[in-house]
């Protein structure tokens, strides 16, 4: 294989790698806050543990790949920067210059933010459970999260255009909401699995509560996805028909057309399961899940395209 090629292959790679794992891990933050701590009572102490658990793994996994995709990612600009190979890229003078570029620069203050986020995230899990110093850190790592997840506009062409201060709002935006809509699916998903283990007396008023909770918020999240994905459309397209004539304007049609045929998925959650949730949770969950793990695979599409389309020039 072409060795240019797979260097892009690689670059992408690492680039949704690196959006997913911190999607993730602002994404369980926000989940544990508004999602299971405003809507499960002391009475739900069983879905309270198995969330602790969950939410756990979930960071012990995303905050690792974080890191990784995030030095595979500075290895391949430094590549492409230098014209050199990995070897000859990875020598300190060639590091140093690409630290002093303004890529370098921001992933000089990510890996801070990182590091910060990785302490208050190992910080929860040392404290006592129903500590308000857990409580802290939890809003803690929740702030560091989404400035980890925020950054990533300055990464890509949140700056291109005539106003890049409104691009890189409407950029940031989209990144943070992503997190809640449709990356909240994936501790949903997981969370609503354990549930159907579970008898129905001691999980399900908890789950009907955060499936209820869960679906409104989605329902706002994919309005302002709308909006924001729109605004950054038309920064980075000409026109309409960009969208058919160039190639960036065709691999964000897939990203639009993956969206769409997520929300068709939530609706069908939201006005055909979600309501018949309370009256037969054992029948309904298992659609539900089905219906979620589809949304979280097609919520995987967006994340790989929109790696692909940081690397394309836009239309």
């Amino acid at each position: 294989m072409d060795t240019t090629l797979t260097t892009m292959i690689w670059f992408i790679a690492a680039r949704a790698v690196h959006f997913g794992s911190c999607l993730i891990v602002f994404g369980v933050c926000w989940f544990d806050r508004f999602a299971i701590t405003a809507r499960v009572g002391r009475e739900s102490g069983v879905v309270v543990r198995a969330w602790e658990r969950i939410a756990a793994r979930l960071m012990l996994v995303a905050l690792p790949l974080a890191a990784i995709s995030g030095v595979a990612w500075f290895v391949v600009v430094a590549m492409n920067m230098s014209g050199l190979s990995l070897h000859q890229a990875m020598q300190p003078h060639v590091l140093r210059l690409v630290f002093q570029t303004r890529f370098g620069r921001l992933w000089q203050w990510r890996v801070i933010c990182w590091l910060a986020t990785a302490l208050a995230a190992g910080g929860i899990y040392f404290s006592s459970a129903k500590s308000r110093v857990r409580s802290a850190l939890i809003w803690l790592t929740f702030v560091l999260g989404a400035v980890l997840l925020g950054s990533l506009a300055w990464s890509g062409h949140g700056q291109d255009g005539n106003r890049p201060q409104w691009h890189l709002l409407a950029d940031t935006s989209h990144l943070l909401v992503a997190a809640v809509w449709p990356t909240g699916l994936l501790p949903f998903g997981i969370l609503l699995l354990f549930l159907r283990r579970t008898p129905a007396d001691e999980g399900w008023p908890a789950a009907s509560q955060i499936t209820n909770r869960f679906s409104s918020i989605s329902l706002a999240s994919v309005a302002i996805l709308a909006a924001t994905g729109f605004v950054n459309s038309c920064y980075m397209l000409r026109s309409v028909s960009d969208l058919f004539s160039t190639t960036y304007g065709r691999v964000l049609l897939a990203k639009i057309t993956f969206f769409l045929l997520a929300v068709c998925l939530g609706a069908v959650n939201l006005l055909l399961l979600k309501p018949r949730l309370a009256r037969r949770p054992a029948k309904i969950a298992g659609k539900l899940q089905i219906t979620t793990t589809a949304e979280i695979v097609l919520a995987t599409a967006v994340v790989v395209v929109v790696a692909l389309l940081g690397t394309l020039p836009p239309g």
